[in-house]
């Protein structure tokens, strides 16, 4: 130690083959929660590329591709829907973006859409 110095603080790297198992299992626990967490996160730039699309201009393979992010959301978990109607949604769904502040509906008027919040947030009033 140098002779201004009371103490000392390091860190020792020892051999690999020094950690325990318990370190070992942490870390592949952390591996596996990446990987599942990486596997729901829905990638908004593909659908949008291709909802931007009319539905009859999208590929087979564009709307399977969408049809795999959508069944990432929590929403497409829960509900069951056979592959059939997944696809048609897939095919027919538009992209709308709107404005901070825009009304997406309002109480009273007839619902005919179904919406999924690709981003940001929104708020649901009711007087």
């Amino acid at each position: 130690l140098p002779d201004n110095k009371d103490e000392l603080a390091g860190l020792e790297v020892g051999d690999v083959d020094d950690l325990d198992e318990s370190d070992e299992e942490a870390a592949e626990d952390e591996r596996q929660m990446r990987e599942a967490i990486r596997k729901r996160m829905v990638n908004v730039s593909k659908i949008e590329k291709v909802v931007e699309k009319g539905p009859f201009e999208r590929r087979p393979d564009e709307i399977e591709a969408v049809r795999k992010e959508v069944a990432k959301m929590e929403v497409f978990r829960k509900i069951q829907v056979s592959p059939a109607a997944e696809r048609d949604i897939c095919k027919f769904a538009r992209l709308r973006k709107y404005k901070q502040g825009e009304h997406v509906f309002r109480q009273g008027e007839i619902g005919d859409a179904f919406y999924i919040i690709l981003e940001g947030i929104c708020n649901v009033e009711h007087p």
